[in-house]
């Protein structure tokens, strides 16, 4: 009986004992939790300060840093929309006279044959159904009724700031100005699939590989864009083209 108590009393332990032992479990938990974490100081004392080899490095890679920005940007350029208007057989066949800007344009006799007082969708897709045999004709003023009207089947486009985009190259107006978006849309797309896929395959096979051959790609996609000789064409390469832009961004943000 007497052992059963001193067992009982050796065994037992004040509330005070028992948080300090609590306590020193939580902090040899936190202890080992923070072993396991990285400490990016012990990193930067590892590798060392910015010196030459870093900072040359770093500047090397701004350079191609800029040719994504650059792909992105050219959407505006070679995707830009012209004024247009409907192409007016007869008058547009044998026009000798130009406008003001020096091109054929806006020439004096179109308000005749295309309803200009219209909204823009009007004046740029639909003419008026006449039909013209020569050049004087299309100066006299024709009384017709806007409900005679007939849709556009060629146009002719203002190059005063565009001289070519894929809207004069491919005819993307009217009925078929949602192409414009879908190419637009299609180069986005493949910005996301290079973020997921070029990034992996970076971390694969090493990121100077991966560059390379990115920027040889990239290079090969983008020129042949330029020669492209239908829309469909140039939204497959766009697309491409979105891939290897993403990508050739990641790898040099994460090698920099």
């Amino acid at each position: 009986m007497a052992s059963v108590c001193s067992g009982d009393v050796g065994s037992y332990q004040s509330p005070h004992q028992q948080a300090h032992k609590t306590n020193s479990s939580e902090d040899e938990q936190r202890r080992r939790k923070e072993t396991n974490e990285v400490d990016y100081e012990n990193i930067l004392e590892h590798f060392g300060k910015t010196r030459n080899l870093q900072l040359r490095t770093f500047l090397w890679l701004c350079l191609p840093a800029f040719f994504p920005g650059i792909v992105v940007m050219s959407y505006t350029f070679t995707g830009g929309t012209p004024n247009y208007r409907c192409f007016v057989e007869d008058c547009d066949e044998n026009v000798t006279i130009f406008s003001s800007n020096g091109s054929s344009f806006a020439p004096t006799w179109l308000k005749q044959v295309v309803p200009l007082h219209r909204e823009e969708a009007i004046a740029q897709c639909y003419l008026y159904n006449i039909t013209l045999t020569n050049l004087k004709q299309c100066d006299l003023n024709h009384s017709i009724h806007d409900t005679f009207l007939k849709k556009c089947s060629r146009w002719v486009y203002d190059t005063s700031v565009f001289r070519s985009t894929i809207v004069s190259d491919f005819e993307l107006t009217c009925e078929n100005e949602w192409k414009q978006t879908v190419a637009s849309s299609l180069f986005m797309l493949g910005m996301l699939i290079g973020a997921v896929s070029i990034g992996y395959i970076g971390d694969t096979i090493g990121r100077r590989k991966t560059f390379t051959l990115n920027v040889f790609t990239l290079a090969i996609v983008t020129t042949a864009s330029a020669f492209s000789p239908d829309w469909i064409t140039f939204c497959s390469l766009r697309f491409f083209s979105g891939i290897g832009t993403s990508g050739h961004f990641l790898i040099i943000f994460v090698w920099g």
